[in-house]
């Protein structure tokens, strides 16, 4: 779908039901959208999942009660573990903490300390995942690689689901007694913006190659309704350079280097 369809609530109710879509995946940026606009209402949709950012406990019993004839899951999973390693169903009450539930069938989900140790229930630790589907590493890029993947010392050979690696994934979780997870945070420089993991560094790093920015930070705001939204912060090194002017070059140069999604939404000089 075009982002027309796709931002507009009523254009995207009208696909749904032209189409006869019942079941499709969503953002928790957009999810949280459909749910204040009541995108979803006599439309014939029967299943949605959702995921890649933190939801909003108000906005998921709020969906939950105006559509019970609508099954709501919540899904994680990194491009590492192609997409989904995790689901959560949720029922006619929702938990707030906003699991993101039990491992799939093909994979395993490890919450260790920083020894590789599994970490009691309740308590937080790194989560790593192994199973059907993990990737081999990154192309061209052994470091990363050797850093994110590690030999996974719970691997069962007699388990064909088993996989000699784990996959690192900077999240800290915990586990729940009834052997969900539960998100608390990123463990490092990363964040996810509208479903997207993002590492800062490398949009400062781009920022930093205009010949115009002597210093650059990057972060990550929430603005309202639990969204994420990039701002820039820089430091010129042309004195006098007007601001609007500068902002409009460098934006320009990050659309060259960087994928959409990884362009600050705000900048300030």
């Amino acid at each position: 779908l075009g982002k027309n369809h796709i931002l507009d609530s009523g254009s995207f109710k009208s696909v749904l039901t032209a189409n006869g879509i019942d079941t499709f995946f969503t953002t928790t940026a957009l999810f949280n959208q459909m749910i204040l606009n009541d995108t979803l209402g006599d439309t014939g949709v029967k299943n949605v999942l959702f995921g890649g950012e933190k939801a909003d406990p108000g906005l998921v019993e709020k969906a939950v009660q105006r559509y019970p004839g609508i099954a709501f899951t919540h899904v994680y999973g990194p491009t590492e573990t192609t997409v989904f390693a995790s689901a959560h169903h949720f029922g006619d009450e929702v938990d707030p903490a906003i699991p993101i539930g039990k491992p799939l069938h093909n994979k395993q989900c490890y919450v260790l300390d920083a020894a590789l140790t599994p970490v009691p229930v309740g308590v937080v630790g790194e989560l790593y995942i192994g199973g059907l589907g993990l990737a081999r590493g990154y192309l061209n890029r052994p470091a990363l690689t050797a850093e994110k993947f590690v030999i996974n010392p719970f691997y069962d050979e007699k388990n064909s689901r088993s996989s000699k690696q784990l996959y690192r994934t900077g999240d800290l979780v915990r586990w729940l007694a009834n052997g969900s997870l539960v998100f608390i945070a990123r463990a490092d420089h990363q964040v996810k913006v509208r479903g997207f993991r993002i590492e800062l560094g490398e949009i400062e790093h781009a920022l930093t190659g205009h010949s115009e920015i002597k210093e650059a930070v990057v972060l990550a705001r929430e603005i309202g309704d639990n969204n994420t939204q990039l701002v820039a912060y820089l430091v010129s090194s042309e004195a006098g350079q007007q601001d609007a002017e500068l902002i409009e070059q460098v934006r320009g140069h990050l659309r060259q280097v960087l994928p959409d999604y990884m362009v600050p939404a705000a900048f300030v000089v």
